[in-house]
């Protein structure tokens, strides 16, 4: 007889998702745990340490979270479990060693894709919100994984009116891909669609993401047509068309 395990915790979390609590948690560590043969570790910066302390106790575990620094002198969280049985559950869901290199999502229920992609989305996504020095405020909202993964958050997303998402080869890791969206109407329906009836999220990103708001329609100043502008101190007019008829007129020689 082995000896009794000195931490608890419930291995027979994943055994079947059947909430927002688990897809999102399997989502997360699909996109940020370092997965072996017989444990998961997942590690953040220490200023999320919080959150990493919600997985454990959704878990139930009694596993301690560690605050280290690593050796580019940053604080960094960590909690790890180790079981063969909870690896091997999450093996079903192609959570496996390496993943990095192979990971496609496997054996989620439909009713809960998007509490997936919103934990894939915290563990490894990222938001860029900046203002131009013309005074426009630009989004980005991306993703990044492998190809695989990427076109099944695209299918996803397309299948819930994000249409306008690109993938993109990754600048660090060619084999990878970086879902990316940077229309602001697109990204707040990406957040709505992710954040409907969320019960757990990364705070700090969704406190990010609940500043973006859909720049409401304008008249084109040509033709009087109301369209929807990129940005929202930017978009005089609703095509380059309009533009450029009155560019000509204030400038006929152009013409010549």
């Amino acid at each position: 007889m082995g000896r009794p395990a000195k931490y608890y915790f419930n291995k027979k979390f994943f055994d079947v998702i059947s909430s927002d609590e688990r897809a999102y948690w399997l989502g997360f560590i699909a996109a940020d745990g370092c997965v072996t043969l017989r444990s998961l570790l997942v590690t953040l910066s220490a200023r999320d340490k919080a959150h990493l302390a919600r997985f454990k106790v959704a878990l139930n575990a009694t596993n301690p979270l560690r605050i280290s620094v690593n050796s580019q002198g940053n604080e960094i969280a960590s909690f790890g479990v180790h079981s063969t049985e909870f690896v091997a559950n999450l093996a079903q869901y192609n959570i496996v060693p390496r993943k990095t290199y192979s990971f496609a999502m496997r054996n989620i229920p439909d009713d809960f894709v998007a509490a997936f992609i919103r934990g894939a989305f915290d563990g490894d996504g990222c938001i860029h919100s900046r203002i131009s020095k013309a005074g426009a405020r630009y989004w980005i909202v991306q993703i990044s994984g492998t190809a695989k993964f990427m076109e099944q958050i695209a299918f996803h997303c397309s299948q819930n009116g994000i249409h306008r998402a690109t993938l993109r080869t990754h600048s660090n890791s060619p084999a990878s891909k970086v879902f990316h969206i940077s229309r602001i109407d697109q990204i707040c329906r990406f957040r709505d669609w992710i954040y409907k009836d969320a019960s757990v999220f990364l705070d700090r990103k969704k406190t990010i993401l609940d500043r973006a708001a859909i720049i409401p329609d304008r008249p084109c100043k040509y033709c009087g047509e109301p369209f929807t502008p990129r940005y929202r101190n930017k978009g005089a007019y609703c095509s380059r068309r309009c533009y450029m008829r009155v560019y000509y007129s204030a400038h006929p020689e152009k013409w010549q």
